[in-house]
């Protein structure tokens, strides 16, 4: 029965009118960590069965704000790769990536706010161990990878 609806496919599946539910990451992670499956005997397949990757999107008629929001994300990483924590924001750099506008010390606000991106995935992605950090969710840290950031999708199924 297919539908748009996370919440109709989910009631689909509790009333019998379908047996199995198919679901993006995303929204299987906010049902597993709501412990919507386990209450309910189901099991969740580990396989993944698309290449559905996540991305931040800002509107195009402010582009110093898309700018900024691709930094902190990238200052998250930066931290993790630089085993960087909340409790050592402040070894982060001292930037001027705009100038007056914002404060020097930007990537050392967003470390001491949120953490490493490390530190924010063992905060929220580990709940219920239902996400686990393999894969396309380390950091591309060895010899054999190309890019210094987060896998890409070229490793998508790559343990």
């Amino acid at each position: 029965i297919p539908s748009e609806s996370t919440s109709r496919n989910v009631a689909s599946l509790e009333d019998g009118a379908c047996t199995v539910l198919v679901c993006g990451s995303a929204d299987i992670f906010q049902l597993r960590s709501q412990t919507w499956f386990d209450d309910r005997g189901y099991i969740v397949g580990t396989k993944h069965l698309s290449r559905e990757s996540l991305a931040l999107v800002t509107r195009d008629n402010d582009p110093m704000w898309s700018k900024f929001v691709n930094w902190v994300v990238l200052s998250t990483i930066h931290a993790e790769e630089n085993n960087i924590t909340q409790e050592t924001y402040w070894q982060m750099p001292h930037v001027n990536l705009f100038g007056p506008t914002i404060d020097e010390e930007m990537l050392r606000d967003v470390i001491r706010a949120t953490g490493s991106y490390g530190e924010i995935w063992q905060r929220h992605a580990t709940i219920g161990n239902f996400m686990k950090r393999e894969g396309r969710n380390l950091l591309a840290a060895n010899a054999n990878d190309t890019n210094p950031l987060l896998r890409s999708d070229l490793f998508w199924d790559d343990p």
